[in-house]
C-alpha cells in the first residue's frame, strides 16, 4: 500500500494530562520527520525523567484508528509506541532518532508490520486515553451528583441490607431509619440542591498546560488566560470529620477586576488542583460553603 499523503500529528510536553495535545494538524511525512528532528528531546532527558505513556511525545494518528507514539527512553534512547485500531498496545525502543524516523515512515506506508514490535504487558486502564484527544469540558452531570452523595447513598444501602436480613421489621422502624438518615443528610442534601441550580448550565473547558480556558453557561462562553489570574480561592470546610467537607466553592480572580466561580460539582476538586501547577490555591475555611445563586457567572 502506498504512502498516505498526510497524517494528523500532534505534541505532548512534560506536565501533560492523559488525552492533552499541543499543535494538532496535519502534516506530511516530510513535515513530520522535520518536527520529530526539532524536537526538545534532550531538554526534557533530566534527573526526574521517568519512561511512561503520557510523556513528552509526538503522536501520529493513522486513518483506520491506529497511532503511533514516539518518546524518549532512558541511557539516551528512545521508544516507540503502535496501538492498533482494537486497542492492542505494543512497542519497539531504539539507540538513534534515525531508527524512529524509519517506523514513521513504514507508519505512512502502512507498513508497521514489518517492525519487530514488543506486546506491552504493563497493565494500563484505557490505553487510548493516552493517544486520542480529550476536548476537556466539564459539565454538571449525574455522575457529578452521586459523587458527591456517594457516603450517604452507600449508608443508606448498608442499613437498608441490614433491615432486610433482620426481617420483621415493622413500617415504624422504617420511617424511623429515613427520618434519621435524612436528618443527618439535610446539610448535604441542601448544598447539594444549591450546587446544581447555580451549576446546571456552566461549561468549564480547562486542561493543565494551555494557559487559555474558557467558562460560562448557554452561549456566554468568555475565554481566559492563566497568565492573567492573581488569585485562587477554594472555600469549603475543612474540618475533617464533617460530613459536608466534599463540597467545594471555586473562585478565580483576575487582574481585570474580573471573576468567576463555580463549584466541584462539575469538577472534582483532585483534579482542579492539578490544572495550575503554576499557581497557588488559597484554602479558605467556610462552615457551610454555600454559593449565591445570583452570581451564576
Amino acid at each position: 500500500m502506498g504512502c498516505i499523503t498526510n497524517l494528523v500529528s500532534k505534541v505532548q510536553y512534560e506536565n501533560f494530562e492523559e488525552g492533552e495535545f499541543y499543535n494538532i494538524e496535519l502534516r506530511s511525512l516530510d513535515e513530520t520527520l522535520g518536527m520529530i528532528q526539532q524536537f526538545p528531546w534532550q531538554a526534557f532527558r533530566h534527573s526526574l525523567f521517568s519512561v511512561k505513556l503520557t510523556n513528552p511525545s509526538i503522536t501520529i494518528e493513522q486513518t483506520d484508528g491506529s497511532y503511533l507514539k514516539v518518546s524518549m527512553y532512558y541511557y539516551g534512547k528512545f521508544i516507540a509506541y503502535f496501538l492498533n485500531g482494537v486497542g492492542k498496545l505494543s512497542f519497539v525502543i531504539v539507540d538513534k532518532l534515525e531508527e524512529i524516523e524509519i517506523i514513521v515512515k513504514r507508519f505512512f506506508e502502512n507498513r508497521v508490520s514489518e517492525i519487530e514490535w514488543k506486546k506491552y504487558f504493563e497493565w494500563v486502564y484505557d490505553k487510548k486515553r493516552h493517544f486520542v484527544s480529550r476536548s476537556f469540558n466539564y459539565t454538571t452531570t449525574w455522575k457529578g451528583v452521586l459523587r458527591l452523595m456517594s457516603v450517604e447513598l452507600t449508608i443508606f444501602v448498608i442499613l437498608s441490607l441490614l433491615l432486610l436480613l433482620l426481617g420483621n421489621v415493622g413500617i415504624v422502624e422504617v420511617l424511623a431509619l429515613v427520618l434519621a438518615l435524612l436528618w443527618f443528610c439535610l446539610p448535604q442534601i441542601i448544598l447539594l440542591i444549591n450546587y446544581f441550580i447555580f451549576s446546571r448550565k456552566h461549561i468549564l473547558e480547562l486542561s493543565r498546560w494551555h494557559n487559555e480556558f474558557s467558562f460560562g453557561k448557554g452561549n456566554n462562553i468568555i475565554k481566559y488566560d492563566k497568565e492573567n489570574i492573581i488569585k485562587i480561592v477554594s472555600s469549603s470546610n475543612n474540618w475533617f470529620r464533617c460530613p459536608w467537607n466534599n463540597y467545594y466553592i471555586y473562585e478565580i480572580n483576575f487582574r481585570d477586576g474580573s471573576s468567576i466561580k463555580f463549584t466541584n460539582l462539575i469538577i472534582r476538586s483532585f483534579t482542579f488542583d492539578l490544572k495550575f501547577p503554576n499557581q497557588h490555591i488559597k484554602d479558605q475555611h467556610r462552615f457551610f460553603p454555600l454559593v449565591r445563586i445570583n452570581n451564576s457567572r
